[in-house]
């Protein structure tokens, strides 16, 4: 029979889809591993008991905790047993076994042969032939000597509870006394806040003539052809300070002014009036855009730069 073999095979399990197949054909017989027909139902004996006498433990560990819990002790105080001190009494179970002795015996002594010796080993040992009255009861706490005022988690919680209880209406007319203190306070607050925002308002007004100025300001600039005619002015004005005491200095030496000598002095203050004009029209001018930038920037409020 041709059969499909699978190597490796993946599945979406949501969507059913196939993701990975590793398979070839077989033509040829298989073992085919089904079991055996029919059921047998096995009862493993002794792991049940094992498994009961876990249960017990565990349930009476769960009720020592709850006891604990709930009187402080492991025990349970108010639970009934029998008064070990009370009177004694003929135990039942001691007539029982005595009834059966003497039925063993009386066959014994009519058995010549000693076939019903044996009867009086199967009646056991003989148990306690007086016993407490079982009927007297008391509690396992008086017994134990258990004390009333022990103090368990139950009763520590339901103390607190009784304690606060207790504080609710020393809380409640402490409330009562802090609401008109709340008020005052409150309407204190609103006080401060109106003052304030009067003050606010009164500085404001005060200072609108000032802000309406310095927007006024920032927003007209500053007059960048102006900054430069005044740089360049200054710049001539120096070098004409300074072509006058060359041609005092020349006259006290006796140069003509005139010379090539004078001519090439003149021409060296000329270049350098240029280059000093053209450095301080640049200067002035940058001067000039960087102040109306900073003017503008702080009438917006904003912090860019100036590049």
């Amino acid at each position: 029979m041709r059969r499909k073999i699978y190597k490796r095979f993946v599945m979406c399990i949501t969507t059913g889809k196939v993701l990975e197949e590793d398979s070839f054909w077989y033509d040829g017989d298989v073992c085919e591993c089904k079991g055996q027909s029919g059921s047998t139902t096995t009862v493993d004996y002794e792991y049940n008991k094992r498994m009961a006498a876990i249960a017990e433990q565990q349930q009476g560990q769960a009720t020592e905790l709850f006891n604990l819990f709930k009187y402080g002790v492991i025990y349970d105080p108010n639970e009934e047993v029998t008064d070990p001190n009370a009177k004694k009494v003929l135990n039942p179970e001691w007539t029982k076994w005595d009834n059966q002795k003497r039925t063993a015996s009386m066959s014994a002594d009519n058995d010549p042969y000693g076939t019903f010796g044996s009867s009086l080993a199967s009646i056991g040992k003989e148990p306690e032939k007086y016993i407490s009255d079982p009927e007297a009861k008391t509690t396992k706490g008086a017994l134990e000597g258990y004390d009333s005022n022990t103090i368990s988690e139950l009763k520590l919680m339901q103390e607190q509870l009784a304690s606060e209880y207790k504080l609710l209406p020393l809380q409640t007319e402490a409330e009562r006394k802090l609401i008109p203190l709340r008020a005052e306070t409150e309407e204190a607050g609103l006080g401060l806040q109106k003052a304030m925002i009067t003050d606010a308002q009164k500085s404001l007004k005060e200072r609108s003539p000032v802000i309406s100025k310095f927007y006024e300001e920032a927003l007209s600039g500053v007059d960048v052809e102006k900054r430069v005619s005044e740089a360049r002015a200054g710049v001539m004005q120096d070098f004409g300070q300074s072509m006058d005491i060359a041609r005092r200095d020349m006259s006290r030496m006796g140069i003509d002014p005139t010379s090539g000598r004078g001519t090439a002095v003149f021409k060296n203050i000329g270049v350098e009036r240029a280059t000093r004009m053209a450095g301080a029209s640049t200067a002035a001018e940058n001067l000039a855009e960087q102040e109306k930038f900073e003017r503008l920037r702080l009438g917006v409020g904003t912090n860019i730069q100036y590049q």
